[in-house]
C-alpha cells in the first residue's frame, strides 16, 4: 500500500513540474505609437493589403485620417449579402463625414466577386486575394466566420468589432453625430 502511495506521489509530482514549465512568452508586436497590434478593442488593427478588383494594392493603413469598416464577406455568403442594402445606405450616409469601407471578399471567383459589387451597387474600397478561407487577413483579424467586421478609428485602432445591423447603425450615428 505504501509503495503505491509513493508512487502516485512521485507520479503527481513529475506531472506536475511539467505542466508548470515556464514557456518563453510570446512577443507581442507593437505599432509605432506603442499600442499592440491584434483583433481586440483597444488594439491597432493587423495590417491587410490586396489587391482590388482592377488589381490595385490597397492597404488599411493607407486608410489614416478616416474611420474604416473593415468588412469581411463573400458573394456566396447569403447574410453578407443581405448586409448589403444597410452597408450601402450607411456608406451613403457616412462616407461625406469620413467613413471608408474595406471589403474583403472571400471569393476565389474574381467575376462572381466583380458581379456582386457591380450588380449590389457596393461603390466602396473591394479587395481580395481570390483564396476563399486561406486568405491571411483571416488569421490575423480571427475571423472564422463571415459576415465579420471591424471598425477603425483614424488612427488605425480598433474601436468596435462584429456590429450588424441596428447596432452598428446606432454605433455609425453616435460617432458622426
Amino acid at each position: 500500500m505504501r509503495l503505491n502511495i509513493l508512487w502516485l506521489f512521485i507520479s503527481v509530482l513529475v506531472f506536475t513540474s511539467c505542466a508548470n514549465e515556464k514557456k518563453s512568452p510570446k512577443t507581442e508586436l507593437r505599432a509605432a505609437n506603442g499600442l499592440p497590434i491584434g483583433n481586440v478593442e483597444g488594439f491597432m488593427a493587423p495590417e491587410i493589403q490586396l489587391n482590388d478588383i482592377n488589381g490595385n494594392p490597397i492597404s488599411v493603413s493607407s486608410l489614416k485620417g478616416k474611420y474604416v469598416l473593415v468588412d469581411f464577406w463573400a458573394s456566396w455568403c447569403g447574410p453578407c449579402m443581405q448586409e448589403v442594402p444597410e452597408l450601402t445606405n450607411l456608406y451613403a450616409t457616412y462616407h461625406g463625414k469620413g467613413l471608408e469601407i474595406y471589403g474583403v471578399s472571400l471569393d476565389n471567383d474574381k467575376n462572381r466577386w466583380q458581379q456582386a459589387t457591380k450588380n449590389h451597387q457596393m461603390n466602396w474600397i473591394h479587395v481580395s486575394d481570390l483564396k476563399k478561407w486561406e486568405s491571411q487577413p483571416l488569421e490575423s483579424y480571427g475571423v472564422d466566420a463571415i459576415p465579420a467586421n471591424f471598425i477603425l478609428d483614424k488612427e488605425g485602432k480598433i474601436i468596435a468589432k462584429n456590429l450588424h445591423g441596428v447596432q452598428l447603425e446606432h454605433f455609425l450615428k453616435k460617432l458622426f453625430n
